[in-house]
């Protein structure tokens, strides 16, 4: 029995390439998967905050609360993502030696094609 795999080859291929060129940007990249865990950080990302992609994947963002935002600054991004739309803010997040950083953040809700589930990108 034989079976055409080109088209999964292809896709392979373009899936690595974009992997590739989402860890080159300088910007950082994060993306959660619908329970908000850590499923991909770029290299810049976690050159900003001293963790390696392999210590955050599985956790959530709220490792890198700093205690600066109150609930309600938590609330509204919550229920923007939960609309469909983008929240931007500065985030004052903390690094893995404790100290702070501010960061200017836009975090976007992607639904996946698949199953409908969302994938947010920070």
């Amino acid at each position: 029995m034989q079976q055409d795999i080109s088209e999964h080859v292809r896709t392979e291929r373009e899936n690595h390439l974009l992997a590739r060129a989402l860890d080159a940007t300088s910007d950082p990249v994060l993306l959660t998967d619908a329970q908000a865990r850590i499923i991909f950080a770029n290299t810049a990302f976690t050159e900003l905050n001293g963790y390696s992609a392999a210590e955050i994947r599985g956790r959530t963002p709220a490792l890198f609360k700093s205690g600066m935002h109150d609930e309600a600054f938590y609330a509204s991004l919550r229920r923007s993502l939960a609309c469909g739309r983008d929240f931007r803010a500065t985030f004052i997040n903390q690094r893995r030696d404790g100290s702070l950083y501010h960061a200017e953040q836009s975090i976007s809700p992607i639904c996946d094609e698949k199953d409908g589930s969302r994938i947010t990108s920070a």
